[in-house]
């Protein structure tokens, strides 16, 4: 294994891709949170049929004032290759990372192993060993046309260097509601500007 290899397997949580529906949907495993989820835009895109959430929770993300309230939840059904398919319960969130994310609850009922130096998980499925293998970077942008897009979330910094970049993008401006719904005079100066665009 060449040291780029080894660099990338050791930097890199592990990526994959289901289908689910007949699209193809970013997957990501790991274990830094207790709870699967699926993203509210792959729902909204493939009207997936939520339910109300047993037992509703709010969601702290690392800045004070983020929070986010979970009362969905959805049963996913996909499959990853040709010998793994499953169904599993997710919590319906705002992410933009992946699509599906599988983790601590998912490792535990499969009983997966993670292989950490080779960023691979495998456990036994109905008596069929499954082996998940990640796809390498060079994969993750392939079949973009066939997967349900990602939003992109971009801090103030990153916006600007953005557009010194290209000469075309879309966004979504997100804000916190205040008391009186009135935009700040920043933000009306610049829906102004672009009156064919917002409505």
């Amino acid at each position: 294994m060449s040291a780029q290899e080894e660099n990338w397997l050791r930097k890199n949580i592990f990526h994959t891709r289901c289908t689910t529906a007949g699209k193809f949907c970013d997957v990501i495993i790991d274990s830094g949170s207790c709870e699967n989820v699926v993203s509210n835009y792959m729902v909204e895109k493939l009207k997936m049929p939520t339910q109300s959430h047993p037992h509703p929770y709010k969601l702290q993300w690392l800045n004070k004032g983020s929070e986010v309230k979970v009362t969905k939840c959805f049963l996913v059904d996909f499959s990853i290759g040709q010998k793994y398919q499953d169904q599993v319960w997710c919590d319906v969130i705002l992410i933009d990372a992946c699509h599906l994310l599988l983790v601590r609850p998912w490792k535990y009922d499969r009983r997966a192993h993670h292989h950490c130096n080779a960023n691979t998980y495998s456990f036994l499925k109905y008596g069929v060993k499954i082996k998940l293998t990640p796809l390498p970077l060079s994969e993750l942008d392939k079949n973009k046309n066939e997967s349900i897009p990602l939003m992109s979330l971009i801090c103030n910094t990153r916006f600007k260097e953005v557009v010194d970049e290209v000469h075309t993008m879309g966004f979504i401006l997100m804000f916190e509601e205040n008391a009186d719904n009135v935009l700040p005079v920043e933000i009306e100066q610049m829906l102004g500007e672009f009156p064919y665009v917002v409505p």
